[in-house]
């Protein structure tokens, strides 16, 4: 089984979105859009994990780094499906969708002020610092993307125009996309995709 096949079920929730915006003809684009989460979130967590490196303003860094991220991850996304959102929206779905990833991540956003102090602490703790910043920005993009896909999904499957709704009705439909419960089991499947990819040396530049 690929990496694609295994990732947090990002094959399958991409072939359902490419259904609901009835382009299920394309046969090579739910794999694009799945690559395209898999990979901004690798990116994030090579980057963040090398500036855990960094005493002090590893945190700030890599805070910033998953946030451009995940930004530029949805701008992708939405080239793969040719899809145009104006940047106004994108910001309101980027801010719910950050919103609703907090009340499931409570303890994923505390690794933040882990790695900030570990990384004053000479070899052992920048590793420490290293090793949590990548872990936490992974799994924080990666779930952002997921959750994405699923928003995309519900508003084609309304056939609302994404563009014209308003910003109450983006939140809302951010926060109710995706439960607190299946946030927290999507980010802990991340965790264990990142150790088994880590594992096989995908990670290794980070180091």
């Amino acid at each position: 089984m690929s990496e694609i096949h295994h990732a947090y079920h990002l094959l399958k929730i991409a072939t359902e979105l490419v259904e609901s915006i009835d382009k299920e003809a394309d046969a090579a684009l739910p794999h694009k859009i799945a690559s395209t989460v898999k990979a901004c979130s690798k990116g994030a967590a090579i980057a963040s994990a090398a500036a855990g490196a960094l005493p002090g303003a590893g945190s700030v860094v890599a805070a910033t780094i998953s946030a451009g991220c995940i930004w530029g991850m949805y701008v992708k996304i939405n080239s793969d499906i040719g899809l145009s959102i104006s940047s106004n929206i994108l910001k309101t779905l980027a801010s719910g969708i950050a919103t609703n990833l907090a009340v499931g991540a409570v303890g994923y956003l505390a690794g933040f002020a882990l790695g900030f102090a570990a990384s004053f602490i000479p070899v052992v703790g920048t590793a420490v610092s290293v090793t949590t910043f990548g872990i936490l920005c992974y799994v924080l993009t990666l779930t952002s993307g997921y959750v994405y896909l699923k928003l995309l999904i519900h508003v084609f499957r309304t056939g609302k125009d994404i563009n014209l709704m308003s910003v109450e009705d983006l939140e809302n439909v951010a926060k109710d996309v995706c439960s607190k419960d299946e946030i927290k089991d999507v980010m802990k499947e991340a965790k264990a995709e990142y150790k088994r990819d880590e594992k096989n040396g995908d990670f290794k530049q980070a180091r």
